[in-house]
C-alpha cells in the first residue's frame, strides 16, 4: 500500500497571519481617519442646518411680523425642541397641517420657508413626528424672541442672554446633551 500524504489546499495559519498583518495595520489607520472625516462632516451639516434655520425663521417674521412660535406672547422668549418639540416650528415653516400650524392658521399663505431658505438643498433628518433632527439624530434647539426685547433668554439652560438676535439655534453635538463645549450654536463659534 501506498502511503498517500495528501496535502490541504490553502494556507497555514502562519501564512495566513503574515498575509492579514499588512491588511490590519491598514485598517487601523483608515478607520480613525475615516471617523474624524465622518464626524467633521456632521458638524460642518449641522452649522449649515442651523444656518438654514435662522434664515428661514427671518424669513417668516420679515413676512408675517411675527416669529414661527405658534403661542408667542409677550410672556417671554420660547424654546422648542426640549420640552416642547420643534416640529410646531417646523410646521410653520414648512406650511405644513399639524401642530403648531392647525388648518394653517399660524402660516396662512402657506409659504414654504425651509424652501427659500435652502434652495435646492434638503433637510433630510425628519423625525416620524415632524422634528428636525441634527445630524447626531437629535432635536434642533429654537429659542424665540416672543417678547422682543432684543434679548433672547434661553429658558432651563445655562447659556447667557443672546442679546441683537430675534431666533438663536443650536445642536446638542455629539454628546446629546446641551450647555456643554460640544454644542454647536447660531451665535457663537
Amino acid at each position: 500500500m501506498n502511503a498517500r500524504h495528501h496535502r490541504r489546499s490553502g494556507l497555514s495559519r502562519p501564512e495566513v497571519m503574515v498575509l492579514m498583518a499588512p491588511l490590519i495595520i491598514i485598517i487601523s489607520l483608515v478607520v480613525p481617519t475615516w471617523l474624524e472625516w465622518r464626524e467633521h462632516q456632521r458638524i460642518r451639516t449641522a452649522y449649515s442646518e442651523i444656518r438654514m434655520l435662522v434664515t428661514a425663521a427671518d424669513l417668516y417674521n420679515r413676512e408675517y411680523r411675527l416669529w414661527p412660535a405658534p403661542d408667542a406672547s409677550a410672556r417671554g422668549d420660547i424654546r422648542f425642541g426640549s420640552v416642547r418639540p420643534n416640529r410646531e416650528v417646523m410646521n410653520v415653516l414648512a406650511a405644513r397641517v399639524g401642530p403648531g400650524n392647525e388648518d394653517h392658521r399660524t402660516n396662512p399663505r402657506q409659504v414654504d420657508f425651509i424652501a427659500l431658505a435652502t434652495g435646492e438643498l434638503s433637510l433630510s433628518r425628519w423625525s416620524a413626528e415632524g422634528d428636525i433632527l441634527d445630524p447626531w439624530g437629535r432635536p434642533y434647539q429654537l429659542v424665540f424672541d416672543a417678547n422682543y426685547d432684543n434679548i433672547c433668554t434661553i429658558p432651563e439652560s445655562s447659556y447667557r442672554p443672546v442679546v441683537g438676535e430675534g431666533v438663536v439655534v443650536w445642536s446638542m453635538g455629539r454628546d446629546g446633551r446641551s450647555d456643554t463645549d460640544d454644542d454647536l450654536t447660531s451665535w457663537r463659534r
